[in-house]
């Protein structure tokens, strides 16, 4: 029966892998985004936007991603971005800017009870 140096080798890579991650810790959201429903409730949205954090714990360097969606949802959700506060990530105990960090906006009109009557119960909340 032969030996596999697989095994081993596998675990000394995680061990020096799980040193330098606890080294790394990435930035936070300090508080919730309060994202605006941008002109008219005439359509919904989703969008998603990636962006940099900065080490002062600012987003920065914009570009929606992914989604259905017009400027004007992206424009409402860099806005509340922009005004946000974030715990910056951290690398060996310094802070320091953290690219590729996500958010999805997601647009929904809740108000079309007039046009849909069924809708007044709300079945989706408890």
């Amino acid at each position: 029966m032969k030996k596999s140096i697989l095994t081993p080798f596998l675990l000394i890579c995680s061990f020096f892998t799980l040193g330098a991650l606890a080294q790394i810790q990435g930035p936070s959201l300090e508080s919730e985004l309060d994202i605006e429903f941008p002109g008219l409730h005439d359509r919904e949205a989703l969008v998603e936007i990636e962006f940099t954090v900065n080490s002062e714990g600012h987003a920065e360097n914009f570009q929606a991603v992914a989604g259905f969606y017009e400027q004007r949802f992206v424009d409402a959700a860099v806005e509340a971005l922009e005004s946000a506060t974030f715990t910056p990530a951290i690398e060996k105990g310094e802070p320091v800017d953290w690219s590729g960090y996500r958010i999805t906006a997601r647009y929904v009109i809740l108000l079309m009870t007039k046009t849909m009557p069924r809708l007044k119960k709300r079945p989706w909340t408890s």
